[in-house]
């Protein structure tokens, strides 16, 4: 029974990430991703509504016209530290602002040249796990 004990462990963690969600989802295997639909930014200057959640974020493909800012309205709702950074299309960082849990946040984003501008949570693992986004400057 003791050598089964490290196998029975493995088998409830797998069995758990499947349950939520970290390995995917049965109901979605074998179905070919789609492109997120972008989010356009508003003609006025309202802001662009943005949710940090575990490990992505929502919209993660925003439109903008380049040479002017974007304003962003940036919500953590999950109940970990999350930030968002923004690079520029030359992979400079432009932005960087901590998001605290359920604390709404207003971030202006420069846009002065046409092109993509990522943008991740910079905390250790989160972009690798899918925390990613870019705004498109057009």
């Amino acid at each position: 029974m003791a050598r089964l004990l490290p196998v029975l462990c493995l088998l409830l963690l797998f069995a758990t990430g499947v349950g939520c969600g970290l390995f995917g989802s049965a109901s979605t295997q074998g179905i070919e991703d789609q492109p997120p639909a972008p989010v356009p930014a508003p003609a006025s200057a309202e802001a662009v509504v943005l949710q940090a959640d575990n490990f992505l974020f929502k919209p993660n493909l925003i439109r903008a016209p380049a040479g002017g800012t974007l304003s962003l309205a940036v919500t953590n709702v999950s109940d970990q530290l999350h930030d968002l950074t923004v690079k520029n299309p030359a992979g400079e960082v432009i932005v960087q602002v901590d998001l605290p849990p359920h604390v709404p946040v207003q971030v202006t984003v420069p846009l002065p040249v046409a092109g993509d501008y990522p943008f991740e949570c910079s905390r250790p693992f989160h972009a690798k796990l899918g925390m990613t986004g870019r705004i498109v400057a057009e």
